[in-house]
Order: C-alpha cells, then structure tokens, then sequence
C-alpha cells in the first residue's frame, strides 16, 4: 500500500503541476485571445472606415464622370453658338458694305445736283453774267485821278498832292 500512496502521491503532484501549468498557459492564451481580439476590432475599424472611403471615392467618381459627360456635350453647344455668331457677323458685314456703297451712290447723287438758285439750262440766263454786263470788271476799268487829270490812280493817292 505504500506503493500505492507514494505512486497517487507522485501522481496527484504530478498532475497539480500540470494542472498549474495548463492553467497558466490558459491565462497566456486568454491574453493573447484579448490582443488578437483587439486587433481583430482595430482592424474590422479600419475596414470599415476603408470601405466608406471608398464608397464616397467611388460616388465621388460618378459625379465626375457625369459632370465630363455635360461638359463634352457642352462643346457642341458652343460650336452651334459660335456658328450662329458667325453667320450673324457675316450678316452685319453684308448689311455693312451695303450701307456704305449706297452712302457713297447718294453722296454721287448729292454731288452732282445744282443749287436751288442755278436755273441756267432751263432757258435761263445765268446770273453772273448778267451782274458783269452791268459793272466793268477792274481789268476793264482805268482809273483816273481828278486832282492831276492822270490815269492809274485815284485821287486819294495821288502822289502830286
């Protein structure tokens, strides 16, 4: 019977440590479960927050891509206006030259009409010539000085005086 105690003894000692050991070991991979498990979460964090960015990356994106699609489609729009004020300018060039060829005919016109008061032509005398059959031209008269009864000047400059 000793033998038996001493053996349930070795046994029972044997088995505390190992019991004292597996129950350490157990408090160790309690811990390191608790890490692991933090990390797990810092982690699942991490993804999440990942994947919202991405999310508003991604709507963000669309918006861009919607907001090209108007503009490309804008060039156009602006060809037409650009094409339209061309033609509108064509216009005014046109309207442009018109108007200054016809101010020059009227000015033609304008140059060419007589006065009001010229009628000769129309079985009319001319005026002017009727003023000089009345008074002598300077060339035609001969001054004569009453003071010295010669001809060239006038009495007021006479140089006999």
């Amino acid at each position: 019977m000793n033998f038996n105690v001493d053996s349930l003894l070795y046994d029972s000692n044997f088995l505390t440590n190992r019991c004292h050991s597996l129950i350490k070991e157990l408090s160790e991979l309690k811990e390191e479960k608790e890490k692991l498990q933090n990390k797990y979460d810092e982690s699942r964090k991490t993804i999440q927050i990942l994947q919202d960015s991405h999310f508003k990356m991604s709507e963000q994106q669309k918006e861009l891509n919607r907001k090209q699609k108007n503009i490309s489609s804008k060039p156009s729009e602006v060809q037409k206006e650009n094409t339209l004020l061309k033609k509108e300018v064509e216009n005014l060039k046109n309207d442009l030259t018109s108007f200054i060829k016809s101010t020059k005919a009227f000015q033609n016109i304008l140059g060419t009409q007589r006065e009001s008061a010229k009628k000769v032509g129309l079985g009319l005398i001319d005026p002017n010539k009727i003023i000089e059959s009345f008074v002598p031209q300077l060339a035609q008269m001969k001054l004569k000085c009453s003071y010295c009864d010669r001809s060239g000047h006038a009495e007021s400059v006479c140089y006999h005086k």
